[in-house]
């Protein structure tokens, strides 16, 4: 983790531009990233999709059939 940091810090100090080889690495790092954040926030969703419907479905049979 030490050398990711001190790889980083170079990158951001260098005076020269990246190389196309740096430019593939960070970009696949954000898309990683990125990645990573949107299959959270789609667990997270559907969690929470499956709790409403599960609820629905407890206050529906709690009622009895053909009840209006």
């Amino acid at each position: 983790m030490n050398r990711f940091k001190n790889w980083l810090t170079g990158l951001l100090k260098g005076e020269s531009g990246l190389e196309p080889v740096q430019y593939a690495v960070v970009l696949a790092l954000l898309v990683v990233v990125i990645l990573g954040g949107l299959r959270l926030l789609g667990n997270a969703a559907n969690n929470q999709n499956n709790s409403t419907s599960n609820m629905l479905q407890k206050a529906g049979s709690q009622r009895g059939p053909g009840a209006n």
